[in-house]
C-alpha cells in the first residue's frame, strides 16, 4: 500500500488481533500484549455494556451465550493483572463502573479497607453473579499476598495461574438460591456444598520440573551447537519426567486390566481438551512415540553422537551419565536441534505440553466412591492427604486441605473417571465445606 489511508477501526482492529494472537503472537513483546489484551477487553465490554449479541455462530443458544458471557467476564478479572496500576486495589475497582452497569455487585469503592476484604466480595460477587465457581481456578497462584484467604484470587500478581479448561465434573450444578444465601456469612470464609470423592496418595505425588537439579552440562563449559545449557537440563529433566510419568501410567492401568495407557496420556497431558496442537492425534501418538522411547531419536542423524559429545566434554561426576539421563539427554538433542521428521511441530508439542504442566503435579487418588485409584493432575502445592471433592458449581473436582474446622483450597484438578459427571449423583446429599 502506498501513499496515506485509512481504514474502519473494527477492520483494523480484527485485522490486528488476527495477525497478533493468531499468527505471531510467540514474537509479540510484553508492552504490545498487554496492550491489545486492554483493547480487547473495552471493545468487547463495550459490546456486552451496550446490549449488542456477542456470538461465533447466529445459531448459538442463549445458554450457550450466557455461559461464554460468564467465562469472558471471568477472564476479565485475570487479565487485569497484565495491566498497570499504582494501588492493588484498582485491579477491582478500576472494573467496579464496568461490572456493575452489568449487573454484578461488586464492592463498593473503599480504598480505607483492607485489601482481603475488597478481593474476597469481589470474588463473592463473581460467584453469586455467574451462580458458579469458576473464578476460584484463579486463586492458584504461587505469589501470593499472604492477607488473601486461600480462595480469592491475587489479582495484583501479574504471574502465571494454573490453567484449567472447563469440564462437567458434577454435571453443570449451579448454586440455587439457599447456596448463595449461606455462601458469606464471614468475611474471609466461603461455604460451599459438595461431596468427599479421594484422597491425595503421598506415593503418587510427582511435580513437574520448573528448575533444573542436574549438575551436568555446566553453564560454564562450552559445548557445539548449545547456547543455553541450563535450558538444555531443564528439558532433559522435563523428558526425564514425562517418560517415567507414562511407564507409570502403563504399569497403572495394566493393574487395572487396561492395557493401553496413551489415552490417560494423552488425557493428562491436554487437561481433557483437544485443542491447537492435540487434535493432531497422529503427531501425538508419534510425539508419545518419540519421547518415551529413545530409538527413535537415536536413529535420527547425529542426535546420538552429538550427545555423547556432551557427555565426553562434561567436567562433572561420570556417575551422574546413567543411562536414563543419556536417553533423555539424546532426545533432547533431536527436539532443540529438529533433526527429527516434523521437527518443528514436535518441539511446538513439547511446548504446549509444558505450557499445560506448569505449576502442576501428577497425583494418584485412593477414591472413596465406586473405582478404588485413580490418577490425576492439580497444584503443584498438593501433599498427602489432601481431599479431592467435588464442589456444586465448578466445573472440575477440587483439592482441599483439611485445616481444624474448616478448609484451605489447592485448586482444581483434571482427575481420570471423575471429569464428566460419573461421580456427581443430583439426588444425593451433599457436605458443608467451609473454605477460609
Amino acid at each position: 500500500m502506498c501513499g496515506s489511508g485509512t481504514m474502519p477501526w473494527q477492520e483494523y482492529f480484527a485485522a490486528a488481533k488476527f495477525l497478533i494472537f493468531d499468527q505471531f503472537d510467540e514474537l509479540l513483546d510484553h508492552d504490545t500484549n498487554k496492550g491489545m489484551v486492554g483493547i480487547d477487553m473495552r471493545n468487547t465490554l463495550r459490546k456486552y455494556i451496550a446490549g449488542e449479541a456477542i456470538s461465533d455462530s447466529e445459531d448459538e443458544e442463549d445458554g450457550d451465550a450466557e455461559d461464554r458471557k460468564i467465562v469472558f467476564l471471568t477472564s476479565c478479572l485475570t487479565d487485569v493483572n497484565q495491566l498497570e496500576s499504582r494501588h492493588a486495589e484498582d485491579r477491582v475497582y478500576g472494573m467496579h463502573a464496568l461490572y456493575t452497569a452489568l449487573g454484578i455487585a461488586m464492592p463498593a469503592v473503599d480504598y480505607n479497607r483492607p485489601l482481603a476484604h475488597i478481593y474476597g466480595d469481589a470474588t463473592v460477587a463473581m460467584i453469586q453473579w455467574s451462580r458458579g465457581l469458576r473464578i476460584l481456578r484463579d486463586a492458584s497462584s504461587t505469589h501470593r499476598h499472604p492477607s488473601l484467604p486461600s480462595w480469592t484470587p491475587d489479582w495484583s500478581d501479574n504471574q502465571a495461574r494454573l490453567y484449567m479448561p472447563d469440564h462437567n465434573a458434577t454435571d453443570a450444578s449451579r448454586l440455587d438460591d439457599s447456596d448463595l444465601e449461606a455462601l458469606h456469612t464471614a468475611q474471609g470464609y466461603l461455604r460451599a456444598r459438595g461431596r468427599l470423592v479421594g484422597t491425595v496418595n503421598g506415593a503418587g505425588v510427582m511435580v513437574f520440573p520448573v528448575t533444573s537439579n542436574l549438575t551436568i552440562l555446566s553453564s560454564t563449559a562450552q559445548y557445539r551447537n548449545l547456547s543455553d545449557p541450563d535450558y538444555l537440563r531443564l528439558t532433559i529433566e522435563r523428558i526425564a519426567f514425562l517418560r517415567e510419568l507414562y511407564h507409570g501410567l502403563r504399569n497403572f492401568l495394566q493393574t487395572h486390566n487396561d492395557s493401553n495407557p496413551s489415552e490417560g496420556f494423552y488425557d493428562l497431558l491436554s487437561l481433557g481438551q483437544s485443542s491447537g496442537v492435540f487434535q493432531d492425534l497422529d503427531l501425538f501418538d508419534e510425539w508419545t512415540e518419540f519421547i518415551t522411547r529413545s530409538q527413535a531419536a537415536i536413529e535420527q542423524l547425529g542426535a546420538r553422537s552429538l550427545a555423547l559429545e556432551w557427555k565426553a566434554t562434561d567436567p562433572s561426576d561420570p556417575n551422574e551419565w546413567t543411562d536414563e539421563i543419556l536417553e533423555c539427554t539424546t532426545i533432547a538433542a533431536a527436539l532443540v536441534t529438529q533433526w527429527v521428521d516434523r521437527g518443528g511441530e514436535m518441539l511446538d508439542l513439547t511446548q504446549t505440553v509444558i505450557t499445560n504442566f506448569q505449576d502442576r503435579a501428577v497425583i494418584q487418588v485412593d477414591c472413596e466412591q465406586s473405582f478404588p485409584v485413580t490418577v490425576g493432575t492439580t497444584f503443584a502445592r498438593t501433599r498427602a492427604g489432601d481431599k479431592v471433592v467435588l464442589l456444586k458449581g465448578a466445573s472440575w473436582p477440587i483439592v482441599l486441605r483439611s485445616s481444624g474446622m474448616s478448609w484451605e483450597f489447592v485448586g482444581p484438578a483434571y482427575v481420570l473417571g471423575l471429569m464428566n459427571g460419573e461421580q456427581w449423583h443430583r439426588e444425593a446429599e451433599l457436605d458443608d465445606f467451609v473454605l477460609h
